[in-house]
């Protein structure tokens, strides 16, 4: 079964060109992308709740 949801970490100074490719200005961000398009972004540290609420708004519906 597929995940619902990928976390994937980038080290910025070692992917400058990934950094720039996502308009990344201070670190942590993070991005939730759908169909490989960012559908959101944040700025900073990010707790549980936001995390929850991303995956359960952006990542597909898995059916048993």
């Amino acid at each position: 079964m597929e995940p619902r949801a990928r976390f994937i970490k980038v080290d910025v100074d070692a992917n400058p060109a990934v950094a720039q490719q996502f308009g990344v200005k201070g670190i942590p961000a993070l991005f939730a992308l759908v169909g490989g398009k960012v559908v959101a972004r944040h700025a900073g540290l990010a707790d549980g709740a936001l995390l929850k609420d991303w995956v359960e708004r952006f990542a597909p519906r898995v059916s048993a």
